[in-house]
């Protein structure tokens, strides 16, 4: 994004363009490359903000979908789950939160349950979006208060 920002130059498509990533083996691991991403994440919008100016266009369009809601997606579930309390009165909403909170189930006994052929999947799939989201969270708590830490060590990675 500096180099659109700065260059203004093209940014191409590679269809035959391919790059593997091997994940951490512990959530532990995945989750602290996570935070460094929501630190990140927080500081790459403040160095190139001007790309989410309305005159940039598509550029703007495609930056702030895919990264800056990315990066607040977190604090729209908090922010949704807060509110949803305030709801409870409403049969939508009320189910709603119980879709949440089924959702908050399932990854907190994802271990439990991994075993079981489709439950099993769904709990760990919750799992991992909500470690996740809670990574960036923190992430970008770190940055803002400013001790994210500059550099890191990289995670075990599996074979």
């Amino acid at each position: 994004m500096l180099i659109r920002l700065h260059s203004g130059g093209q940014v191409f498509f590679a269809p035959s363009a391919r790059a593997w990533e091997r994940s951490p083996e512990r959530v532990r691991d995945e989750f602290q490359r996570h935070v460094r991403i929501g630190a990140g994440g927080l500081q790459g919008i403040l160095w190139t903000w001007r790309l989410l100016l309305p005159w940039k266009g598509m550029v703007a369009l495609a930056y702030f979908s895919h990264k800056v809601l990315r990066w607040l997606g977190p604090w729209f579930m908090l922010v949704g789950f807060v509110a949803n309390l305030w709801l409870l009165d409403r049969p939508f909403f009320r189910a709603l939160f119980v879709g949440q909170l089924v959702l908050y189930g399932l990854a907190a006994g994802a271990t439990v349950v991994r075993g079981v052929p489709i439950l099993g999947k769904a709990a760990t799939a919750a799992r991992f979006f909500l470690v996740l989201n809670a990574a960036v969270m923190l992430g970008f708590i770190r940055f803002a208060l400013g001790v994210a830490r500059p550099t890191w060590e990289t995670a075990p990675r599996r074979a």
